[in-house]
């Protein structure tokens, strides 16, 4: 008869076996780039691995790194590397991003479009250094100037960039895109003595945003009455990803004032957002592809002048206001966070007004990709909001719009945050 202790032990060896077998793990040993690897298939869109004990006894212990490689048949096979030593095959820049898979057999797994993400960031940082995903724009001493923050957030190693009048942002994305490394000029200057700016400065479009892409937001602007194409509550929830763009000219800063034009608006709204930031440019790209195109996040605030946007019929005017589109701080490369699990919050004057999760979202990030880059060729630092959760100004009632002196502060965990006064 067992003991309680022992039944606990042989549920526990059956849950593993189970787990084993379920996942059908094929260990690889990969002589040339002393790599261990294993191969684990994934259904449909499931997910990420999230606990240590799913990994095979003979993976643990050294630094691993989480692979999803996307293949062109829209499957998606992921590997867990096991690093023994850096391998001379793979190229692993300081800020993260990887230019390629290993092949760690010659069998029908093929390694393109592949997306660096930590798995156990700890030991990661145990076998290549800390790591700094964060990379911000600033002006420093009168000069626009690229830097990587430091992992305790309180200062930017400036890097060595030029960008030949271009953006320097989208000249940095496009060289570690290339495989090139990162330089630093040696200068670390205090968060403090620097002014954000705009990640992006020019990117190749307007800023692309989806609209009601929360299913609550959606219900709260169709019984705002400023969304005049509702009829019904059915009609509430859109059936395709609704995109309309703000101006680039609108971009602003993560602690500049939002500048309004009180003459033509008294209606001024707020709207926290996740933004996207384009790596890899690309048309037509695949719902299964569309990660692989991601070079990192940020944060986002939709400002909106309700009235305008009511009285032109259109988004455009309402929404293009100079300074009505604060960005920033910095962006996060796409390996540092999990876009699908990001608590999105925005306080007016510390008065919480949105709290919702990524995971809400009515169409994610791949098919928000694949539905642009069907229309249109998405290039390097382009920028894409991602839509806005419930608790806007005009979800209330009555209607809570901004005024002179408002202070609003958008935070997105493991981003940043933002903090724009009105003016």
């Amino acid at each position: 008869m067992l003991t309680r202790q022992g039944l606990l032990i042989w549920q526990l060896l059956t849950l593993y076996a189970f787990r084993v077998i379920k996942h059908r793990w094929h260990p690889v040993f990969h002589a040339n780039s002393r790599v261990i690897v294993a191969r684990r298939w994934l259904r449909g869109t499931s997910g990420f691995m999230r606990a240590w004990a799913d990994i095979p006894p003979r993976l643990s212990g050294a630094g691993c790194c989480w692979f999803a490689c996307h293949r062109r048949d829209h499957r998606r096979t992921s590997f867990l590397l096991s690093y023994r030593d850096p391998p001379p095959n793979i190229r692993v820049p300081a800020v993260g991003i990887l230019r390629g898979c290993p092949k760690p057999d010659a069998g029908p797994y093929p390694a393109a479009y592949c997306q660096l993400r930590p798995f156990i960031r700890r030991q990661i940082r145990a076998n290549f250094g800390e790591s700094r995903l964060k990379i911000a724009r600033f002006i420093y001493q009168e000069r626009t100037c690229l830097g990587l923050l430091t992992p305790a957030g309180d200062a930017c190693e400036i890097l060595a960039i030029e960008a030949a009048g271009g953006d320097l942002m989208i000249a940095l994305i496009e060289r570690l895109l290339a495989g090139e490394q990162p330089v630093t000029t040696g200068v670390s200057v205090p968060v403090s003595a620097v002014r954000w700016l705009p990640p992006i400065a020019n990117p190749s479009k307007n800023v692309l945003c989806v609209g009601k892409n929360y299913a609550a937001h959606a219900a709260e602007f169709a019984r705002s009455g400023y969304d005049g194409a509702t009829a019904k509550p059915s009609d509430y929830i859109p059936e395709s990803p609704i995109i309309f763009s703000k101006a680039a000219c609108c971009l602003n800063g993560a602690h500049a004032d939002i500048q309004v034009p009180w003459a033509i608006t008294q209606e001024v709204d707020y709207e926290a957002e996740l933004g996207v930031i384009i790596g890899r440019g690309g048309r037509s790209i695949a719902r299964a592809d569309a990660y692989a195109h991601v070079f990192g996040y940020t944060v986002i605030n939709d400002v909106t002048a309700r009235d305008a946007q009511a009285r032109h019929k259109q988004w455009l005017l309402g929404k293009s206001i100079d300074t009505f589109c604060p960005i920033g701080p910095w962006l996060v490369t796409a390996d540092e966070v999990d876009p699908e699990n990001l608590e999105v919050r925005c306080w007016v004057n510390e008065e919480l007004r949105q709290h919702a999760n990524t995971r809400d979202l009515i169409f994610d990030i791949p098919t928000i990709i694949e539905t642009i880059s069907a229309s249109m060729t998405l290039m390097p630092g382009d920028i894409i909001a991602t839509g806005t959760p419930a608790g806007v100004g005009i979800g209330f009632k009555p209607p809570k719009f901004l005024k002179t002196g408002d202070v609003v502060r958008i935070d997105i965990a493991g981003i940043g945050e933002l903090r724009n006064t009105v003016r």
